[in-house]
């Protein structure tokens, strides 16, 4: 498989072994991490049949006898151990994610109530209800395992709250600290917007003939850096309106690895002049705005299976929204200005002062 699957490549002419680079990857890893795994990988494969493998099935019956009616975490059944964590919890209010997980474990493990897992597995006729493990112990253990959980209970839900108290605890920190990661996030958004709102205040053009016209000064330059210049002119247009304007319904893909026009000059000058020509209408219509707008951050959004804890809607908030106060404009003018200062972002840009002249 590895030798005999390709691909064809984006031109759709040249045909390339998919796997070639893994393989060479597998056999003579240069990677720092697969090297050091190599060892660990080997080790694994004691418990291969197919390698012969010292620990594989075949070779160690006395263990898979010695832990018969056991179900493992990874078979067919492995949905249900979370089922029966999940029901844990629920069952017993207010009891511990530990003690849940014992419990869980004992369920699945020994079958308290549920009888004998292995014929289950093998879809034996299962036997009837009362006949888990618990019942095959002798009266006296059943009545001093009863007993000691009558005793201990009290004791145990102090453990409980403990650990339940501490759960609490890390998920509001998690939560203040996923807001505060976004707040910088949105922040320094914001810096890069007052950048791109400012160019395009300076030299966004206006018309689909202003286009025309930049291109002409870019010819004067060196042919060598002719296409790039173009390039890079028409991106800090578009993101003049996506990043300084917030119209991030014009946002597009400068490269494309299944599409090779995507990104080019040609695709990018339609895009522009599909953007002027909304900006014309909106010029007109008075609803062009004054300053950067401020951005909104939007969360990935799942279906909910079940209801939601509070500390699930605490965390799947649908969007973050920044408002315009001034401590935060000061935090994205003061973002703005760092940036700058690292190179991140350039206000006058490549050959400004020419724009600026169009």
């Amino acid at each position: 498989m590895y030798k005999e699957d390709t691909v064809l490549s984006p031109d759709g002419k040249t045909k390339h072994t998919q796997y070639k680079l893994a393989l060479e990857e597998l056999l003579n890893p240069n990677d720092l991490t697969n090297k050091r795994s190599t060892e660990l990988t080997i080790e694994y494969l004691q418990y291969l049949t197919s390698q012969d493998g010292a620990l594989c099935w075949d070779k160690v019956a006395q263990g898979h006898a010695d832990t018969r009616g056991c179900e493992a975490t990874n078979d067919k059944f492995s949905e249900s151990v979370f089922g029966v964590f999940d029901m844990m919890l629920k069952r017993c209010d207010g009891i511990s994610r530990e003690a849940a997980s014992a419990l869980a474990q004992a369920v699945r493990a020994k079958s308290f109530w549920q009888g004998d897992a292995v014929k289950r597995r093998k879809k034996q006729e299962p036997p009837p209800p009362g006949l888990g493990y618990f019942h095959t112990l002798p009266v006296q253990e059943q009545e001093a395992l009863v007993e000691y959980a009558r005793r201990i209970m009290r004791v145990q839900r102090g453990v409980d709250r403990a650990d339940n108290a501490e759960v609490a605890a890390y998920v509001k920190a998690k939560v203040r600290s996923n807001s505060e990661e976004e707040l910088q996030a949105l922040i320094t958004e914001w810096g890069y917007g007052l950048s791109f709102f400012e160019r395009w205040q300076q030299r966004g053009v206006r018309l689909a003939s202003e286009v025309s016209s930049a291109l002409r000064v870019l010819e004067k330059e060196d042919k060598r850096k002719q296409r790039q210049d173009q390039l890079d002119w028409r991106r800090e247009q578009v993101e003049m309106r996506t990043r300084g304007l917030r119209w991030v319904e014009f946002q597009t893909h400068w490269s494309s690895g299944s599409d090779e026009h995507i990104g080019t000059v040609e695709e990018l000058t339609e895009h522009l002049k599909l953007i002027v020509q909304e900006e014309r209408s909106r010029r007109a219509a008075g609803t062009l705005p004054e300053s950067a707008p401020a951005p909104i951050m939007k969360r990935k959004t799942f279906k909910d299976l079940g209801t939601p804890t509070a500390q699930a809607d605490a965390l799947s908030e649908a969007r973050t929204e920044l408002s315009a106060a001034e401590e935060l404009m000061a935090a994205a003018q003061r973002e703005r200005e760092r940036l700058e200062a690292i190179g991140e972002i350039d206000t006058v840009g490549h050959n400004g002062e020419e724009w600026a002249a169009l």
